[in-house]
């Protein structure tokens, strides 16, 4: 009967975390390829396209804890919302992925901004939403750690997809189709996973009290301490992840062998997953995130030393910094959900804060590395000096690690990690009292 049950719930789990593989598309690699693309195929610079991002991103992030609170009046509603949304990011994602040959640098500005509204619209209705939607799977608090190993595990796998497809699809076909084909592909899987996933049955709803502003929500300590952990803990993947492809063509001089590496990265973060999943249960889910932090520091502050040809120590650095990624995609998301449920909050609003805090951490990214980069002379694909390339360097690795290093220093301090309780006389009395 018990592992009738693990099956079962393993299906449930499973169907669920369908539709994080093609959301994946629009988070990370996003950032990752909408430079490369627009800096290479249209009349946009780096500082330009990085200043869109960022504004783009700004208003974007604002209304996400208001578009929580809406979903939240309407959670009887909650799968007709995010049906409503599939199309939406489906027909944003290929306009942004196929800018109009020959245009201008204003109609371009005007193309990708727009193009990056309607994605980002059809994307935060649907993440929020999804995210919502899984607190109702679990009914323990580590039933919530295995919803996000499956759910983030599935987002991973879309992330890696994303993040090779088109870098493998332009070594047959021209960069345009490649972003072309690329996209098709992403509306074909959201139909599917979508449905299957939009279709579950037995999710637990249980309904809250919703309003109409999210602010109240800030009230609780623990809730904003979970919500300060992920703004500064975001920004590390958010950096590594805009300046990627940079790096490695400008200073390891392996455009050629990005995708692998990509891929590396990311699979070794899947498969370090269930590993971190198993420590929280013995150590704690806070200890062990920090844990994963320190060692994410240790793995990835080598690559600000690395240069040209150096591409197997970097192969090396990829599979041990991505295996420490694996806890921050299970552990972090597994807390918040706890703490919500904890707190009987609005799950809408909540995970509308989780969105725009991490699109905050993006923005933050692309907006202020790009430009910097722009501003100590770096070129992307060009003769660049030794001072561009060691800002790039130095950029992509050593600020990431500070990063972590004042993430983990929070998260140790934060009311959310257990601290050990001091022991009471073994008397009756105090027996009886506990």
């Amino acid at each position: 009967m018990r592992e009738s049950h693990i099956i079962n719930s393993n299906g449930r789990y499973a169907r669920y975390a369908a539709l994080g593989a093609p959301l994946a598309f629009a988070s990370l690699p996003l950032y990752l390829h909408v430079p490369s693309l627009y800096s290479s195929a249209t009349p946009l610079n780096l500082a330009s396209i990085g200043i869109i991002l960022l504004a783009v991103r700004s208003i974007d992030m604002v209304v996400d804890p208001f578009i929580g609170s809406l979903s939240d009046v309407f959670q009887n509603h909650r799968r007709s919302i995010m049906a409503a949304a599939v199309p939406i990011l489906a027909l944003g994602y290929f306009a942004l992925f196929n800018p109009p040959q020959g245009m201008d640098r204003g109609p371009t500005t005007l193309w990708l901004t727009a193009s990056l509204i309607v994605t980002y619209a059809g994307f935060s209705i649907l993440m929020i939403n999804y995210y919502a939607m899984g607190v109702g799977l679990a009914s323990a608090p580590h039933e919530h750690t295995r919803v996000a190993l499956w759910r983030e595990g599935a987002m991973l796998i879309g992330v890696l997809a994303a993040s090779v497809l088109p870098t493998m699809l332009m070594n047959t076909i021209p960069l345009r189709d490649a972003y072309e084909l690329n996209a098709l592909i992403l509306a074909a899987l959201l139909a599917i996973s979508a449905f299957w996933t939009l279709t579950m049955r037995d999710i637990r709803h249980t309904p809250v009290v919703a309003r109409t502003l999210p602010f109240h929500l800030l009230k609780n300590r623990r809730l904003r301490s979970a919500l300060f952990i992920v703004i500064i803990n975001a920004p590390p993947l958010a950096i590594t992840s805009t300046l990627f492809l940079f790096y490695t063509s400008d200073v390891l001089g392996a455009a050629n062998q990005s995708g692998l590496m990509l891929g590396l990265y990311f699979l070794s973060a899947v498969f370090g997953m269930p590993m971190w999943s198993r420590l929280s249960v013995t150590f704690g889910k806070t200890k062990t995130l920090i844990l994963s932090m320190l060692a994410s520091i240790g793995c990835f502050i080598w690559a600000a030393f690395l240069g040209r040809g150096d591409s197997f120590p970097f192969y090396i650095i990829c599979l041990l910094s991505g295996m420490t990624l694996g806890a921050d995609t299970v552990l972090l998301p597994s807390i918040f959900a706890e703490e919500l449920g904890t707190a009987k909050a609005e799950l809408g609003a909540g995970f509308g804060w989780w969105n725009f805090l991490n699109k905050a951490a993006l923005a933050i990214a692309a907006g202020i590395a790009l430009p910097l980069l722009a501003a100590g002379g770096y070129r992307p694909g060009t003769s660049n000096t030794p001072g561009a390339l060691a800002l790039l360097s130095a950029s992509y690795a050593l600020l990431p690690c500070a990063c972590k290093i004042f993430a983990a220093a929070a998260l140790y301090f934060s009311p959310l990690v257990q601290k050990p309780r001091p022991q009471l006389p073994s008397s009756k009395n105090a027996g009886n009292k506990q």
